[in-house]
């Protein structure tokens, strides 16, 4: 009979070290999972049993993390680019936006901050150009533009003004251009109604035009 040991000592040495190799593998990838796209990380709260999570890009950035509760994401959460700036932050409950949160480009420049409730945009939000001046901003009800609104272009000057409900323009409501009044009048369900009075580029009174 060929016993392996004395033609081959050298295995008994290795046997060990592939054991512990093995198990480390094993308790390792109880807290992360690697593919060619990404890498998942949690951390779990021993005493409440959440977990915090984090996903990377394939550079090994960071693409996103926050709490997960027994009912989803929930607490604050961080998303962003691949070239690690921000790319928004805000609070989920039960797997759902809700209160308040802000986007960004990659650049850094907020282009939106804004209120959500239950997965919907819900109270006052901003829109913001890249060059960080404000784009629009008003209130929404479930996700729908309602009460003021105002806009605004690339340089500052207001460029409309007016009243929503339930998403559509109604009531009063003026536009300008280069800060100087063009025109105003009443909306009915975004169909202009009554009187409505032009103005020329001096922003003096030129015509009133009535509609149905």
């Amino acid at each position: 009979m060929r016993v392996i040991g004395k033609k081959y000592p050298f295995l008994f040495l290795l046997l060990p070290l592939l054991l512990l190799f093995a198990c480390s593998k094993n308790l390792n990838d109880t807290n992360s999972i690697e593919t060619p796209a990404e890498k998942v990380t949690s951390q779990i709260d021993s005493a409440t049993g959440d977990k915090y999570f984090i996903s990377k890009y394939p550079n090994g950035n960071i693409e996103e993390e926050g709490w997960f509760k027994a009912g989803g994401k929930s607490g604050y959460w961080k998303r962003y680019y691949e070239n690690s700036v921000l790319k928004e932050g805000g609070h989920y409950l039960s797997g759902l936006k809700n209160d308040w949160w802000e986007e960004f480009n990659e650049q850094g420049v907020k282009i939106y901050e804004g209120s959500y409730q239950k997965g919907t945009r819900n109270g006052f939000s901003t829109y913001y150009f890249d060059n960080g001046k404000i784009s629009k901003q008003g209130n929404y009800t479930k996700d729908k533009k309602d009460n003021w609104w105002v806009e605004y272009d690339s340089n500052g000057f207001m460029i409309n003004a007016g009243y929503y409900s339930n998403g559509a323009r109604d009531g009063y409501s003026e536009t300008y251009k280069m800060g100087i009044i063009e025109s105003e009048g009443m909306y009915q369900n975004n169909i202009k109604t009554g009187f409505w009075k032009y103005y020329d580029k001096t922003g003096k009174l030129k015509r009133i035009e009535e509609y149905d």
